[in-house]
């Protein structure tokens, strides 16, 4: 584990993020080219360390049950070594006629190899929790059903509980719902056989299925994190932003710490064309986490241009770069992210106050600077300088140039 973290730390200190205060002095077009490159990798670079990430806490897991066998056999050598040092001593005290020392070490000796007493249901229910440790389901099933078996019922809620998660372990769904139905049954409000039931449904993609046992659980537990979390996510897979975002949106009240939940309603958002709201929860996030790879990623996608359908988008602010023009353009947006705009691509941006566009104009003709309003604006390429116009009217562009002026 003190690995693990070591490479953590050495991986989080290698990264940083460009600030949000960029430079206000002109930039060659190159400079910002790398700029949004480098943006790009470092996005690249941190869904790549989840994978890692991800496949370390596997091997991890499977590390520790190999461990718990090796300390095991460990423990067993060690108490056979001790076993036999007390068997010689109470032989010695009993062939000295010192019966009650030599009995003393005998009960001694008998609980470390017996252990405590138990019965033969508790031998049982011990015989499916070491099955399952050692990730050998079926033999865990069949020491489960044996414990059931000589309880003289099949009837009460743990041991269909025990059932029901054994068989989901053991990927057998249809047997584990069953089981969990009769968990359910017994105690209508207990929330374990409705997880149960969840798992199952997902397990085989079975959607409406969940989504209405998820709605069970919410009845009991209007904020419970699984079933919301669950309810989002069957949501947003079938694209319905609008519902899954209010399921993400209790979670993130409710719980302002999870900035899970805080960045998938901020993708909802996004989804939805909010972008505004989507771009302050991935801002708010990255704020106490700098490498939180999906607000990064939400970021990316709120800059990343589109193709262009030729329309005019009322109420936003939309950037083309006209194929004619046969080459990219690069500005800076608002002072904080470089675009790298492609022939016959689009950018979509919300409005607001301070919306503001600059870029290198080239030919030795030094830059522009546009405040932009709600409308279309294009690019376009004339005698090896780039100008930006507004279609239709341009009143309500207010134009600010450095450099040449016309």
């Amino acid at each position: 584990m003190r690995f693990v973290c070591s490479l953590i730390i050495a991986f989080v200190g290698s990264c940083s993020f460009a600030a949000a205060d960029d430079s206000a002095t002109v930039w060659p077009d190159e400079a910002l080219s790398a700029k949004a490159r480098y943006e790009q990798q470092l996005a690249e670079a941190a869904a790549a360390f989840d994978k890692s990430h991800e496949a370390i806490r596997k091997e991890l897991e499977s590390k520790a049950v190999a461990a718990k066998a090796e300390y095991d056999a460990l423990v067993k050598k060690t108490r056979d070594a001790y076993v036999a040092e007390l068997e010689k001593l109470r032989e010695r005290e009993s062939g000295a006629k010192r019966e009650e020392t030599a009995a003393d070490l005998r009960r001694a000796i008998d609980e470390l190899v017996k252990g405590p007493e138990l019965n033969e249901i508790q031998k049982a229910w011990l015989a499916s929790y070491e099955a399952e440790y050692r990730q050998q389901f079926d033999e865990a099933i069949r020491a489960a059903s044996k414990a059931i078996e000589l309880t003289g019922s099949d009837s009460g809620i743990f041991a269909n509980i025990r059932l029901g998660w054994l068989r989901y372990l053991d990927a057998d769904y249809d047997s584990a719902e069953q089981a969990y139905r009769k968990a359910a049954a017994n105690s209508p409000n207990a929330l374990t056989p409705l997880y149960g039931l969840l798992n199952c449904d997902l397990a085989r993609s079975r959607l409406d299925e969940a989504e209405a046992v998820a709605g069970r659980i919410l009845k009991i537990s209007p904020l419970d994190t699984q079933a919301n979390k669950s309810l989002g996510d069957l949501h947003y897979g079938k694209k319905q932003f609008r519902e899954a975002a209010a399921y993400y949106r209790k979670l993130a009240t409710a719980y302002p710490d999870n900035f899970d939940m805080a960045t998938n309603l901020a993708w909802c958002h996004l989804n939805l064309g909010e972008t505004e709201a989507a771009k302050k929860i991935f801002r708010d996030v990255l704020a106490v986490q700098p490498y939180n790879a999906s607000a990064n990623h939400g970021l990316l996608a709120i800059a990343r241009p589109t193709a262009d359908n030729g329309s005019i988008t009322t109420g936003k602010i939309v950037v083309r770069n006209l194929e004619s023009n046969g080459e990219p353009v690069i500005y800076m947006l608002d002072e904080q992210r470089s675009v790298r705009l492609e022939p016959g691509r689009a950018q979509t941006l919300e409005p607001n106050e301070a919306r503001e566009i600059r870029f290198a104009r080239g030919a030795a003709s030094g830059e522009a600077r546009y405040r932009l309003s709600p409308g279309t604006y294009e690019f376009r390429r004339d005698d090896g300088r780039w100008e930006l116009r507004r279609l239709a009217s341009a009143e309500n562009m207010d134009r600010r140039e450095s450099g040449n002026r016309e």
